[in-house]
């Protein structure tokens, strides 16, 4: 799992995502991303989930609501490969 923050530098986390989805990073492609960021407009939003996000993230955020993003990732992995 990566979780990246929108305006990470020196690059951004736009940029990261998609070059971990290119396969360009030696990652598996299909790795869960999440974008942290401070930006809640929508169109910022559409643009990382149409970018292949696994979830978009506004901060701030509570630990309690953020554990509660990556476990749902994690438990939706474990079923993918439990399915295989």
């Amino acid at each position: 799992m990566i979780i990246s923050d929108w305006s990470k530098h020196p690059s951004d986390g736009l940029f990261v995502l998609r070059s971990v989805r290119s396969g360009k990073t030696g990652l598996k492609p299909q790795t869960p991303f999440v974008v942290l960021t401070g930006e809640c407009r929508q169109n910022k939003v559409i643009e990382a989930l149409a970018e292949g996000a696994s979830s978009y993230i506004v901060k701030p955020i509570s630990a309690k609501l953020l554990m509660g993003h990556l476990i749902k990732l994690i438990l939706d992995e474990k079923d993918k490969y439990e399915l295989d």
